[in-house]
């Protein structure tokens, strides 16, 4: 293949020539049909959209991914201790050419990369889960024309209503992988619930969390200390506008607080860091992310900006549907290897103690104690229940160490030899296009030569602005994108501040990035309030005419009161008086709608006739047949529904919306003795209870209520043990029983409803 290259032009040593043990079986068995341009798949495959192939072939945003993982994930100055299996005479010549380069850039004698246990990626998948075992019996081997690269497998599977419907959910899974090989706890959410599912008085901003011990890789095992993350997320209200936050908002946040951030931080300890001291420069931490609209949305916080500059994490995102060719977390197996596994694994017949005693009490008492109810569907509760238990296994058959470092390596972010340094060639690599050996799509070597030489020019760029624009490429003659057709697309990715989601790869916390924010901000700021200016001086007019056609009015009428005026007295009156008059108690706006007065003709004149009298005003006049002057008559005696308006303050800041996450914990049990010394809880208690004398509460009574609590306790368990079926122990209704011994045994003592045989 190498050969071949060579002799159309390209440039043999960049050329991908790697091919996977299933390839090469559907290679022999399309050679044995005799054809070679034919291979066998038993995947089902969906076409790729136009603006991914555009995306994956592009070599300005292969550029700008290099550039920017270049820029971030070196650190100037001596290599410090926690580096110190770091050996660069082991680099490839690839990887020392790439050093090089960076020295130069950053104009410094030394550099060294950032630690690979803090270079991080974070991206989430959906499985589609069902109670025990499936074999989809209609996939069949298909064959796939190999000339053609406008084809790939996209998904392991697809899923329709009628099987959703049939008792399986979409559960959707975050991960963060390290490039060393480490993994952030998993997190498991379940969105799009209704509130007959969760309860909007016990959960107002709609988020139930809860830390679940044991829910992650070889959670099954009772000693693994491990936990992992159980989110429930209502779904957002359709038509709502100018929410503060989105549902994708809150996820995002309390992932990133409750996963992400720790999970740095542990790592930082492990490196000699200690909670408190300012965070040096050694332990910097590379966060890399897809930047969809929700975690971009909350990254540009101003909160958040803060806290990142403060915890020294620089934030970067990958290009805009090129994801699966750049991010770590899209080219692991991981995500693949769960789809196609949790399809295969049940719990249904396990008899390992622990995690499910954990999960069926946490379903059974907790989130139902704090409004979660999926009773409505017992078979996608059972599902649930089902992946949950099996997730620990799913976990510890995918997530190797080699499974999450490889992907680092392929995306071009470390190397393969020492696992640290990022890779020019490899990293440009991600772009089909560079390393194709179609003549058609492929770059020729002196094409792929002058882009080299643009690498300092672009790099200065990079690091001033915390991005290279794609007319910053075309300016020094990187090649343009094409289509699936070879056509030239000359469009221009936005930069900036402008649709960030749809941006090539870039820093989102760079210092440039955030002061072009600043001035988005502002200008949005100063238009905004000219607007409002405009507004407030608008309405004051319109409210000021109005006040003089009122004097106008009462002075005609001789009275004192707007009430007194007739027909008559509003028939003298021109027409922009009217609608002054009529607009200050119609509408709370600077304009006039006359859609909304006009009648069944849509005309609205000062008379429906000419010559039409004050009197007929009065009686032939009506909401389908109104006038000017019949609105305003019956209009006299209203409030003004125009509003004054305040002057607003320019504003810059962008708050941060707060939201409240309802955790799914069980709750601190009291003894006896707290209540009895609660002196609020006896009055209480007194209240409702009447016919019976009340013990003096002393020191003997607390003590022996506490030993009560201790002896129900056992008393009840051996009850349901032996009164209960297995399936029932854990009902609802007798963990309540268990969570209220302690005040059962606090009143019986203040009762006196007990013997004296302690």
């Amino acid at each position: 293949m190498k050969a071949e290259a060579e002799d159309i032009g390209l440039e043999g040593d960049t050329i991908d020539c790697k091919i996977s043990d299933r390839l090469a079986k559907a290679a022999l068995i399309a050679a044995s049909m005799g054809t070679s341009e034919l291979s066998a798949s038993r995947k089902k495959l969906i076409t790729k959209t136009e603006t991914r192939y555009i995306s994956e072939h592009s070599v300005m945003g292969g550029y700008a991914y290099a550039t920017t993982v270049l820029s971030t994930h070196f650190i100037e100055g001596r290599r410090p201790t926690s580096l110190g299996r770091f050996r660069p005479e082991r680099l490839s010549k690839s990887a020392k050419e790439t050093v090089l380069w960076v020295k130069q850039a950053y104009g410094a004698t030394e550099v060294y990369p950032v630690n690979p246990n803090l270079v991080l990626s974070t991206d989430d998948t959906t499985l589609f889960v069902f109670e025990g075992t499936s074999v989809d019996s209609d996939w069949e081997w298909k064959l796939i024309d190999s000339t053609k690269e406008d084809t790939s497998v996209r998904s392991d599977f697809q899923v329709g209503d009628d099987a959703e419907n049939s008792g399986g959910l979409r559960v959707r899974l975050t991960f963060t992988f390290a490039a060393s090989g480490l993994a952030a706890p998993p997190y498991i959410s379940v969105s799009g619930l209704t509130d007959e599912e969760m309860s909007v008085e016990k959960c107002p901003d709609g988020v139930i969390a809860t830390p679940v011990k044991g829910l992650c890789k070889g959670g099954d095992d009772i000693f693994n200390e491990g936990m992992g993350w159980l989110v429930f997320l209502r779904a957002d209200k359709k038509g709502v506008k100018d929410r503060p936050l989105s549902v994708a908002n809150k996820k995002f946040m309390h992932y990133n607080d409750n996963v992400l951030l720790p999970f740095i931080r542990a790592i930082r300890e492990k490196l000699g860091w200690r909670p408190g001291q300012p965070v040096p420069d050694w332990l910097k931490a590379v966060s890399w992310s897809d930047g969809d609209i929700g975690q971009l949305q909350t990254l540009l916080m101003e909160a958040r900006e803060a806290l990142d500059e403060a915890e020294k994490i620089v934030r970067n995102k990958h290009s805009a549907a090129a994801t699966g060719t750049q991010q770590p977390c899209d080219l692991s197996p991981v995500f693949r290897l769960l789809k196609q596994l949790q399809k295969i694994t049940t719990s249904k017949d396990d008899v390992i103690v622990g995690l499910r005693e954990t999960i069926e009490e946490l379903f059974a008492v907790d989130l139902r104690r704090h409004g979660l109810n999926l009773d409505s569907n017992p078979r996608k509760k059972r599902a649930l229940i089902d992946f949950l238990l099996s997730l620990p296994e799913l976990l510890e058959a995918t997530m190797k160490k080699k499974n999450i470092r490889k992907p680092f390596v392929e995306a071009g972010m470390i190397d393969d030899e020492t696992g640290m340094v990022p890779v020019f060639d490899r990293l440009i690599g991600t772009c089909k296009r560079w390393v194709s050996a179609t003549k058609e799509v492929g770059i020729s070597r002196v094409v792929k030569q002058h882009c080299r030489k643009q690498f300092q020019g672009l790099m200065e760029i990079q690091l001033e602005n915390g991005q290279i624009s794609y007319s910053d490429m075309r300016g020094v003659g990187i090649p343009e994108d094409i289509d699936s057709k070879g056509n030239v697309v000359s469009k221009d990715r936005p930069c900036g501040a402008i649709a960030e989601h749809m941006q090539a790869a870039k820093t989102i916390n760079a210092a440039a990035q955030k002061q072009k924010r600043e001035e988005k901000r502002r200008k949005k700021a100063a238009v905004d309030y000219s607007k409002s200016e405009i507004e407030r001086n608008v309405v004051q007019h319109i409210l000021d005419r109005n006040k003089s056609v009122e004097n106008v009015i009462i002075s005609k009428c001789g009275g004192t009161s707007l009430a007194d005026a007739g027909a008559c007295h509003f028939l003298a009156l021109t027409v922009a008086q009217l609608k002054d008059f009529i607009h200050a108690r119609s509408f709370d706006g600077q304009t006039f709608q006359t859609s909304n007065l006009a009648g069944s003709s849509g005309k609205l004149n000062k008379v429906r006739f000419k010559g039409q009298t004050a009197e007929m005003i009065e009686n032939d006049c009506s909401d389908d047949e109104p006038c000017l002057v019949w609105i305003a008559w019956k209009l006299r005696a209203k409030e003004l529904v125009l509003k004054q308006r305040a002057q607003v303050a320019i504003d810059l800041r962008v708050p941060t919306p707060e939201f409240t996450v309802v955790c799914a914990s069980r709750p601190a049990i009291k003894t006896p003795s707290e209540y009895l010394r609660n002196s609020s809880w006896v009055q209480s208690l007194s209240l409702f209870i009447r016919g019976v004398d009340f013990v003096t509460i002393d020191d003997e009574l607390i003590k022996n209520a506490d030993k009560l609590a201790l002896s129900l306790a056992p008393r009840l368990e051996y009850h349901i043990a032996e009164r209960v079926d297995c399936s029932r122990q854990k009902h609802w209704t007798l963990q309540f029983t268990r969570d209220n011994l302690a005040p059962m045994a606090a009143g019986m003592c203040l009762f006196w409803h007990i013997l004296s045989d302690f």
